[in-house]
């Protein structure tokens, strides 16, 4: 086999090789342009919902977890010491609206806990002057594509990585 046939070879070799890497770093950036529009899209109102109903679920498990401190030591107290206490101008020394001592004040993680629903029931009348989108990709969808396209372009990624450290191994510059 003659020199120049053999150079042509490796050349149109590590030709396809770059084209290959090229067509990678095209799927790759659809990939992500793709992944972008999924994380940077708006929710439907359902969708929105959810999230204000988690984040006031969230503050109330703040609340509920302070008030049940207090109310376990009441419990704990014997019958004598609960009438006792019951009878008292302290009572039973349980902060039900404010755990945090200030007198008279009811807290906002209180608020949360106990007008919850009603809270839920401002947000989403409020939200109905908003303009949602109606065909956005649900949530739970939406997380199940982006772990999709993270994972390819992972493997996308580790081909790419491999495509190139082949023509550098055979001494060829991208």
């Amino acid at each position: 086999m003659n020199m120049d046939k053999l150079l042509e070879q490796i050349n149109s070799a590590a030709t396809g090789i770059k084209n290959q890497i090229n067509a990678i770093d095209v799927a790759i950036a659809d990939a992500q342009t793709a992944r972008d529009n999924l994380t940077s899209g708006v929710v439907s109102k359902a969708d929105f919902m959810a999230y204000i109903s988690a984040d006031i679920q969230r503050k109330n498990a703040d609340f509920q977890e302070t008030l049940l401190r207090f109310i376990s030591k009441a419990a704990s107290q014997s019958f004598g010491a609960l009438e006792g206490s019951a009878k008292s101008d302290l009572g039973l020394r349980i902060p039900y609206i404010n755990p945090y001592g200030t007198a008279g004040m009811i807290t906002a993680d209180a608020a949360h806990y106990y007008l919850s629903e009603l809270i839920i029931q401002g947000v989403e009348k409020a939200a109905n002057d908003i303009k949602f989108n109606d065909d956005a990709v649900p949530v739970s969808e939406r997380k199940a594509l982006i772990a999709d396209l993270d994972k390819n372009i992972a493997a996308m990624k580790m081909q790419r990585y491999q495509l190139a450290e082949n023509l550098m191994k055979a001494g060829v510059q991208q």
